[in-house]
């Protein structure tokens, strides 16, 4: 849990509380030090061509990778939309409604299911989307800032979605549903493959048999020298530590963390946790996979 300048209450056990002091305090000194690196990165570029500064840079996000363990990289994307993101619960982007390719997916494979589970579900705008179609939704997000927010805006509008808060990576318990969604490149914030194969297991266990899944992310370009080049550091920092290594697709952005799959990775990972593949699609920006 992120603590109290996220929003989270609660007394934790003093081991507990220096984990979490130390996942913070690492947080926010990569944000510290971002802001001083964009605009010196733009002095880079144009001193030394594109070429060179984006391998500097690449070295040095691997470096970050490698020195930062697991739930400092969740607790960077968790500050950044708790604190750092208010697009995310602004009524404007709360009232978009569902993508093109969102609205499609629910046509083509979840017509006639009544209950919707939506994870990392954000300020709601895809579980307010669902209600208003005449979905029965439950939703959760690790932000309790934006969680806040949908409560805030689900008594407003008397629309009965119910919003719980999960630590970053699970699954509250909020019954079985007829299908799930995770809410739009939720997936890809999620550290490591085995927390993501136990993040889905846990979606899987509150799904019926035959209920569907949609998940979003970013297709990897698998000849991406960068993230080959962040990889290949971080694990080298990683080893050095004691560390398991990282995983090719891996990458930290300025604001948050994220992981990039092929195809063979989202396949892979919902197989293992007891999803079957059944669509694949790769026509908008992020790709799309629905599981049952």
């Amino acid at each position: 849990m992120i603590g109290a300048r996220v929003g989270v209450a609660g007394r934790r056990a003093p081991n507990e509380r220096s984990r979490g002091d130390r996942r913070i305090a690492a947080a926010r000194l990569y944000f510290r030090i971002e802001r001083l690196r964009v605009p010196l990165g733009a002095v880079l570029k144009r001193l030394i061509g594109r070429y060179l500064a984006d391998l500097i840079h690449a070295l040095y996000k691997g470096v970050w990778l490698g020195i930062l363990d697991d739930d400092q990289l969740a607790a960077i994307t968790q500050i950044y939309y708790a604190e750092q993101g208010p697009e995310w619960r602004h009524v404007r982007w709360t009232e978009l409604g569902l993508k093109g390719w969102e609205q499609d997916a629910i046509e083509c494979h979840f017509r006639g299911r009544r209950s919707l589970l939506v994870g990392c579900a954000g300020g709601g705008r895809e579980a307010f989307a669902l209600a208003r179609q005449g979905f029965e939704v439950s939703a959760f997000d690790c932000s309790p800032t934006l969680v806040g927010a949908a409560r805030d805006y689900a008594a407003r509008n008397d629309l009965a979605v119910k919003f719980a808060f999960a630590a970053p990576d699970r699954v509250p318990d909020l019954g079985m549903h007829d299908g799930a969604i995770v809410g739009w490149g939720g997936y890809m914030h999620v550290v490591g493959a085995q927390r993501r194969i136990a993040f889905l297991r846990r979606f899987r266990a509150q799904i019926q048999v035959d209920g569907p899944l949609l998940v979003s992310f970013y297709v990897r370009n698998e000849r991406d020298a960068a993230l080959a080049t962040m990889a290949a550091v971080g694990t080298v920092v990683r080893r050095a530590r004691g560390k398991k290594p990282l995983e090719l697709g891996d990458e930290l952005r300025p604001r948050f963390f994220r992981h990039t799959f092929t195809r063979a990775d989202v396949e892979r990972e919902l197989f293992a946790a007891g999803f079957r593949l059944v669509e694949f699609s790769h026509e908008h920006e992020y790709a799309v996979g629905v599981a049952i």
